[in-house]
Protein backbone atom coordinates (compact mmCIF):
# COMPACT_ATOMS: atom_id res chain seq x y z
CA UNK A 1 0.00 0.00 0.00
CA UNK A 2 3.02 2.46 0.80
CA UNK A 3 4.19 1.58 -2.43
CA UNK A 4 0.87 2.58 -4.27
CA UNK A 5 1.41 6.09 -2.11
CA UNK A 6 4.71 6.52 -3.40
CA UNK A 7 4.32 5.62 -7.28
CA UNK A 8 0.93 8.07 -6.95
CA UNK A 9 3.05 10.85 -5.68
CA UNK A 10 5.45 10.40 -8.61
CA UNK A 11 3.26 10.20 -11.11
CA UNK A 12 1.76 13.89 -9.76
CA UNK A 13 4.93 14.94 -9.40
CA UNK A 14 5.04 14.79 -13.52
CA UNK A 15 3.10 17.17 -15.46
CA UNK A 16 3.46 15.27 -18.64
CA UNK A 17 2.59 11.62 -17.48
CA UNK A 18 -0.24 13.34 -15.86
CA UNK A 19 -1.27 14.95 -18.97
CA UNK A 20 -0.68 11.70 -21.31
CA UNK A 21 -2.73 9.65 -18.67
CA UNK A 22 -5.66 11.92 -18.62
CA UNK A 23 -5.78 11.79 -22.66
CA UNK A 24 -6.14 7.99 -22.22
CA UNK A 25 -8.38 8.01 -19.93
CA UNK A 26 -10.46 10.33 -22.11
CA UNK A 27 -9.82 8.47 -25.40
CA UNK A 28 -10.73 5.33 -23.39
CA UNK A 29 -14.64 6.47 -22.29
CA UNK A 30 -14.89 7.26 -26.10
CA UNK A 31 -13.30 4.28 -27.90
CA UNK A 32 -14.82 1.67 -25.11
CA UNK A 33 -18.35 1.44 -23.71
CA UNK A 34 -18.19 2.18 -19.91
CA UNK A 35 -20.65 -0.72 -19.10
CA UNK A 36 -18.31 -3.16 -20.47
CA UNK A 37 -14.94 -2.88 -18.12
CA UNK A 38 -16.13 -6.19 -16.22
CA UNK A 39 -16.05 -7.80 -19.72
CA UNK A 40 -12.50 -6.28 -20.77
CA UNK A 41 -11.14 -7.31 -17.32
CA UNK A 42 -12.47 -10.65 -18.09
CA UNK A 43 -10.80 -10.69 -21.82
CA UNK A 44 -7.35 -9.81 -20.44
CA UNK A 45 -7.43 -12.37 -17.78
CA UNK A 46 -7.69 -15.02 -20.24
CA UNK A 47 -4.91 -13.53 -22.21
CA UNK A 48 -3.34 -14.16 -19.20
CA UNK A 49 -4.18 -16.95 -18.44
CA UNK A 50 -3.30 -18.38 -22.08
CA UNK A 51 0.23 -16.64 -21.89
CA UNK A 52 0.89 -18.46 -18.62
CA UNK A 53 -0.59 -22.33 -19.67
CA UNK A 54 1.47 -21.51 -22.82
CA UNK A 55 4.77 -20.96 -21.36
CA UNK A 56 4.05 -23.90 -18.19
CA UNK A 57 3.29 -25.68 -21.89
CA UNK A 58 6.76 -24.50 -23.27
CA UNK A 59 8.47 -25.77 -19.77
CA UNK A 60 7.05 -28.63 -19.46
CA UNK A 61 7.95 -29.90 -23.30
CA UNK A 62 11.42 -27.99 -22.90
CA UNK A 63 10.69 -25.54 -25.93
CA UNK A 64 12.70 -22.71 -25.45
CA UNK A 65 11.03 -19.65 -24.25
CA UNK A 66 11.54 -16.88 -26.56
CA UNK A 67 11.11 -13.32 -25.75
CA UNK A 68 9.78 -12.58 -29.31
CA UNK A 69 6.54 -15.27 -28.56
CA UNK A 70 6.33 -13.35 -25.33
CA UNK A 71 6.02 -10.06 -26.52
CA UNK A 72 3.69 -11.22 -29.47
CA UNK A 73 1.28 -11.95 -26.70
CA UNK A 74 1.58 -8.16 -25.51
CA UNK A 75 0.75 -7.27 -29.16
CA UNK A 76 -1.83 -9.65 -29.96
CA UNK A 77 -3.23 -7.88 -26.14
CA UNK A 78 -3.30 -5.00 -28.14
CA UNK A 79 -4.40 -5.91 -31.07
CA UNK A 80 -7.59 -7.66 -29.29
CA UNK A 81 -8.43 -4.16 -27.42
CA UNK A 82 -8.39 -2.31 -30.92
CA UNK A 83 -10.78 -4.60 -32.14
CA UNK A 84 -12.86 -4.36 -28.76
CA UNK A 85 -12.88 -0.49 -29.46
CA UNK A 86 -13.42 -0.54 -33.16
CA UNK A 87 -16.74 -3.01 -32.24
CA UNK A 88 -17.67 -0.05 -30.00
CA UNK A 89 -17.01 2.70 -31.96
CA UNK A 90 -18.78 1.18 -35.26
CA UNK A 91 -21.68 1.31 -32.94
CA UNK A 92 -22.11 4.65 -33.36
CA UNK A 93 -22.17 4.63 -36.87
CA UNK A 94 -24.20 1.54 -37.36
CA UNK A 95 -27.19 1.47 -35.29
CA UNK A 96 -26.61 -2.54 -34.35
CA UNK A 97 -25.77 -2.84 -30.66
CA UNK A 98 -23.78 -5.21 -29.18
CA UNK A 99 -20.92 -5.72 -31.73
CA UNK A 100 -18.07 -4.90 -29.44
CA UNK A 101 -20.16 -8.14 -27.15
CA UNK A 102 -19.76 -10.09 -29.82
CA UNK A 103 -16.22 -9.48 -30.35
CA UNK A 104 -15.20 -9.99 -26.72
CA UNK A 105 -17.13 -13.08 -27.11
CA UNK A 106 -15.18 -13.98 -30.01
CA UNK A 107 -11.98 -13.26 -28.61
CA UNK A 108 -12.76 -14.93 -25.01
CA UNK A 109 -13.91 -18.47 -27.07
CA UNK A 110 -10.85 -18.04 -28.65
CA UNK A 111 -8.50 -17.68 -25.47
CA UNK A 112 -10.62 -20.25 -23.91
CA UNK A 113 -9.68 -22.75 -26.53
CA UNK A 114 -5.58 -21.88 -26.26
CA UNK A 115 -6.09 -22.77 -23.11
CA UNK A 116 -7.78 -26.07 -23.30
CA UNK A 117 -5.15 -26.55 -25.77
CA UNK A 118 -2.41 -25.79 -23.58
CA UNK A 119 -3.35 -27.71 -20.92
CA UNK A 120 -3.47 -30.70 -23.18
CA UNK A 121 0.03 -30.08 -24.37
CA UNK A 122 1.01 -29.87 -20.66
CA UNK A 123 -0.21 -33.75 -20.66
CA UNK A 124 -3.69 -33.44 -19.03
CA UNK A 125 -6.97 -35.06 -20.45
CA UNK A 126 -8.57 -32.65 -22.05
CA UNK A 127 -12.07 -32.82 -23.15
CA UNK A 128 -11.90 -33.30 -26.52
CA UNK A 129 -15.25 -33.22 -27.01
CA UNK A 130 -16.18 -29.94 -25.73
CA UNK A 131 -13.17 -28.46 -27.27
CA UNK A 132 -14.21 -29.88 -30.69
CA UNK A 133 -17.45 -28.00 -30.09
CA UNK A 134 -15.92 -25.03 -29.11
CA UNK A 135 -13.39 -25.09 -32.19
CA UNK A 136 -16.92 -25.61 -34.05
CA UNK A 137 -18.42 -22.32 -32.75
CA UNK A 138 -15.45 -20.41 -33.27
CA UNK A 139 -14.99 -21.20 -36.65
CA UNK A 140 -18.60 -21.37 -37.93
CA UNK A 141 -19.77 -18.89 -39.93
Amino acid sequence: AQYCGVLLVKICEHWLLKSVLSVLFVVSTFVFDPSMHTELWALLALIVMDTFTALIAATKNSIPIESRKVFKSAVKTVVYFLLVAAGYVTEYVIPIPYIDQIVIGFLALTELVSIIENFGKCGYSVPTHLLAQLKKLKNDK
